[in-house]
Order: structure tokens, then C-alpha cells, then sequence
């Protein structure tokens, strides 16, 4: 598996550059991570096609946004995903470490 290279020190607006491809390929597979996990967590059917249609979104948005304005809409869907699936607190809890972890590199500091 690569590695995440690190954003510019600060992770602000002013560091909003795009993704490189190899950085696109490696958040799909974090991303499916996830969705791995969403499966075996027993939620009602619709519930899972929202949040996989909203992840499919921010996998599609790292084609459009900079690293700055992907961190910020990984951030709102990844927490919402969470309260829409109705996690008990400590499975939410894994799903975000485990996203905001294997995407570090890419969300940089803040």
C-alpha cells in the first residue's frame, strides 16, 4: 500500500492545490475502507445507499476541489455519515480514526 504524501505546512486556503493521481487512487482505497466497514455495521439499506452515494461524491470531488476544500467536505460528509447510520459512539469513532488517519498526509494539520 503507498503512503500519503504530506500537504504544505499550515492546511489552509492558501495550500489548496489538487491531487495527484496516485494521492486520487489511494483516498478510493481509504475510502473503501470505510465503506467496508459501513457494510458489516447492520444498517437499514437505505441508509447505506445514502452514505455510499455521499461518499461516491467525495470520491468524485477530488477531481474538482483543492486539498483545502476536499478536507472540508471528507470532514462533513465522514461526520454525517455517521450520525445518519445512528453508530453507536465508539463504532462513529472508528470509522472517522480510521478515514481521517489513512488520509492524514493528504487533510495536513488543523
Amino acid at each position: 500500500m503507498g503512503t500519503l504524501p504530506d500537504v504544505a505546512e499550515g492546511g489552509d486556503s492558501d495550500h489548496n492545490e489538487p491531487f495527484s493521481r496516485e494521492e486520487v487512487r489511494l483516498i478510493g482505497e481509504r475510502v473503501d475502507r470505510v465503506r467496508g466497514l459501513l457494510e458489516v455495521a447492520s444498517l437499514a439499506p437505505d441508509v447505506l445507499a445514502d452514505v455510499n452515494k455521499k461518499l461516491d461524491h467525495l470520491i468524485e470531488a477530488t477531481d474538482r476541489l483543492g486539498r483545502f476544500d476536499w478536507r472540508a467536505l471528507a470532514v462533513g460528509i465522514l461526520f454525517e455519515a455517521a450520525l445518519a447510520a445512528a453508530f453507536d459512539p465508539s463504532r462513529a469513532r472508528q470509522m472517522m480514526e480510521m478515514v481521517l488517519v489513512g488520509l492524514r498526509g493528504l487533510l495536513g494539520p488543523g
